[in-house]
């Protein structure tokens, strides 16, 4: 939400007329139709004035109202005329969210919202309390310090033993920072893979750290249809964390994935870009993936955006590629007698294009069946030469 530290807020639909009632200001009344609803959309029921942010935690839906338009207008990247109009049963699939922290900030607030303005309180809890008191750490939102100061303070809200001031509701600092080997400027070509973009350090204090969700963002001077999708990759395992993502309306993408760094260590992730086939529109373009936000119970230090150097879109460079197909070792389903061993289940051919040489980093094999992983042992992966 804050320009250096937010929750993914994406928008989009058009306003007209700007009303001033409770809540929010209004778009001018227009006819509800079914939306597409997506992560950090804002959002409203047509003849209504109440405008909520939309969120997602894997198949949890908040929405928060925003107070008033001073609240709104802080937001630099929302816009007016992007709020989505919604039915009645759209919004109310979306539970409604009262948990915010600022920024920053570790104290975790219940929000009463009275027309345009409200009231906070402190939730002065220990870890356990808060969870035993039915809140949801999935449901909190990261706020900026105007919206937390258009809420004037109220009671604290306490139960079982009151957390230390400094650190209610929060386990553990996080440390993020760009990596010293971020990828340098280069060139992004047509049909690449995961070209890496931006390489990020998360390292947590005392404790273990976890990490929900990472918000990033197509900067620079790029459409976003110069970018197919982008992953998140761990690069102690060189695995996607999550699902490739495409660029929302914001320019943003969210991976909802729960990370843990241990206490004391530093892990290192790198944002990249799966480029589309054909780039001539594109190119000569400059673009660059930041990371906008971090959501976590943890206090952050560490200045976001964090952004890396510029990839220049090529579309007349042609790279490597390689298909792949069932090898001659493949067999069809069969039965055999328990004590079998040295059997194939599968081959796998790969075959390298003209251009290039290929480095395949891992082969990912999938047991399905009715058999258990206990029924099977001393798996291997061979090349015919060496196993694996």
């Amino acid at each position: 939400m804050s320009k250096t530290f937010k929750k993914a807020i994406s928008v989009t639909t058009s306003v007209t007329t700007i009303l001033w009632l409770s809540g929010v200001a209004a778009l001018a009344p227009m006819a509800a139709m079914a939306a597409t609803i997506n992560e950090g959309d804002t959002i409203r029921v047509a003849g209504t004035f109440d405008v909520y942010i939309a969120k997602y935690v894997g198949s949890k839906m908040f929405k928060r109202l925003i107070l008033n338009p001073a609240v709104f207008n802080s937001y630099g990247h929302l816009s007016w005329g992007a709020v989505k109009t919604v039915t009645q049963a759209e919004m109310d699939a979306f539970t409604t969210s009262d948990l915010v922290r600022a920024l920053g900030d570790a104290p975790v607030y219940k929000l009463i919202p009275n027309g345009d303005v409200g009231s906070k309180q402190w939730v002065n809890m220990t870890a356990e309390a808060f969870t035993a008191a039915g809140y949801d750490w999935d449901s909190i939102y990261v706020i900026n310090n105007v919206d937390r100061d258009n809420y004037t303070t109220g009671v604290d809200i306490t139960g079982g033993t009151s957390a230390s001031p400094s650190t209610p509701g929060v386990a553990g600092s996080l440390t993020v920072a760009l990596a010293s080997d971020t990828p340098a400027a280069g060139v992004a070509v047509e049909n690449a893979a995961r070209v890496p973009f931006t390489k990020v350090a998360f390292t947590a204090g005392a404790s273990d750290v976890t990490i929900t969700a990472i918000t990033a963002q197509r900067t620079s001077l790029a459409s976003d249809s110069a970018l197919s999708s982008v992953a998140l990759i761990d690069n102690a395992t060189n695995l996607q964390v999550g699902l490739n993502q495409t660029l929302n309306a914001s320019h943003q993408v969210v991976v909802r994935e729960t990370i843990t760094i241990p206490a004391n260590t530093t892990k290192y992730y790198t944002l990249a870009a799966n480029m589309p086939a054909v780039l001539d529109a594109y190119a000569g373009q400059i673009a660059a993936l930041a990371l906008v936000s971090v959501e976590t119970t943890a206090t952050i230090s560490g200045i976001l955006p964090l952004t890396g150097n510029g990839q220049t879109i090529n579309a007349t460079l042609a790279i490597g590629s390689f298909t792949g197909a069932a090898g001659s070792l493949n067999v069809a389903t069969t039965s055999k007698a328990v004590g079998t061993s040295a059997f194939n289940f599968s081959g796998a051919k790969f075959t390298a294009g003209s251009v290039e040489d290929i480095t395949i980093y891992s082969i990912r094999f999938n047991q399905s069946g009715s058999a258990a992983a206990s029924d099977l042992a001393n798996v291997v992966v061979s090349d015919g030469t060496t196993s694996y």
